[in-house]
C-alpha cells in the first residue's frame, strides 16, 4: 500500500476500483473522455491531468492524441512504467504552487478529485493555477461528484442511512480542511478567477438498476457495484480520523446503507 495525504488509500484494490470508476464516467459522457472542444490538429500540444490517480485517463487520452504530448501529475506513484511514448507522470504535490512554466497547458483536466481529498481550497489550488498554466485559448475541464446523495422526487428521506452516511463524509472531509460541497460553487469561480465561455453539464447517476431507462439501469447497476466496493475507501479514514469513531461505529453507519 502506498500511503498518501488523500482520503483514499493507495492499495491495489482501489486502484482497480478507480480503473472502473473511469470506465463509468467515460461511458456516462457518452463514450468520450472530455467535453470541451478540445481538439489536436497537426500540431504537437501538451495536456496536463491533474491528480491523475492511476493515470488511466491520461494513458487513454495519450492514445487517442497520439501527437500531443500527456503528463499525468499525482502525490502517490501507483500509475504504470509502460505508458504509451508521449505520456508521461511525475509525482507532485498540486496543493502547492505549480511549478509548470506559464501557459505550458492547453488543456488540463480533473476527475473525481474533490471527494478523493485531493484539495483544501479548489478554486485558489486547482482553478487559479490552471489559468495560469493554460495557454490563451486553452480549456481546464473538472469532472467532479456533487457531495450529496438526491432524489429527483424527494423519495428519500433526509434521515436514511444512505443520506446520513453522506452527509456524515462531507462534513468530515470540511473538518479535515478538504471540503467536498464546492461542486455547486464551481462555476462561479472559474469566472471569478477570469475564465470566459464557462459551461457547466450535469449528469445523473442512478445507485442500482431501478430506473426503467436501460442505460441509466446499467451504469446505475455499475456505480452500485463501485459503491460497495468503495465504501471504506471513501468513508473509513474520515470517519475514523477526524470524527473519531471507533471500528464499531463506523461499521454500524457502513451496514445501515443499501445500494439497490
Amino acid at each position: 500500500m502506498v500511503e498518501t495525504a488523500y482520503f483514499c488509500p493507495g492499495d491495489d484494490k482501489e486502484a482497480e476500483r478507480l480503473d472502473m470508476q473511469h470506465a463509468l464516467l467515460t461511458e456516462l459522457l457518452g463514450d468520450s473522455l472530455h467535453l470541451c472542444p478540445f481538439r489536436s490538429g497537426n500540431t504537437p500540444v501538451n495536456i496536463l491531468d491533474v491528480c491523475c490517480g492511476t493515470g488511466i485517463w491520461t494513458i487513454d487520452v495519450a492514445d487517442e492524441y497520439p501527437n500531443c504530448i500527456v503528463k499525468g501529475a499525482d502525490l502517490a506513484p501507483i500509475q504504470p512504467s509502460w505508458v504509451p511514448p508521449n505520456a508521461s507522470f511525475e509525482m507532485d504535490d498540486m496543493r502547492l504552487p505549480w511549478t509548470f512554466r506559464p501557459e505550458s497547458f492547453n488543456l488540463i483536466h480533473t476527475r473525481s478529485t474533490i471527494h478523493t481529498g485531493c484539495w483544501g481550497d479548489f478554486k485558489t489550488e486547482a482553478i487559479q493555477e490552471a489559468f495560469g498554466a493554460l495557454q490563451p485559448g486553452g480549456w481546464l475541464e473538472c469532472q467532479e461528484f456533487g457531495s450529496l446523495v438526491k432524489c429527483d422526487d424527494g423519495s428519500l428521506p433526509v434521515d436514511s442511512a444512505l443520506a446520513t452516511w453522506a452527509r456524515d463524509a462531507s462534513l468530515a472531509a470540511s473538518q479535515a480542511g478538504r471540503p467536498r460541497d464546492v461542486a455547486d460553487r464551481m462555476r462561479q469561480w472559474f469566472k471569478e478567477v477570469g475564465f470566459v465561455d464557462v459551461h457547466e453539464v450535469r449528469y445523473k447517476l442512478p445507485i442500482g438498476g431501478w430506473t426503467k431507462d436501460a442505460r441509466l439501469a446499467y451504469l446505475g447497476k455499475f456505480w452500485w457495484l463501485l459503491m460497495n466496493e468503495g465504501l471504506d475507501a471513501l468513508s473509513t479514514r474520515l470517519f475514523s480520523e477526524v470524527l473519531c469513531w471507533d471500528e464499531a461505529q463506523t461499521k454500524v453507519r457502513h451496514l445501515g446503507l443499501t445500494f439497490g
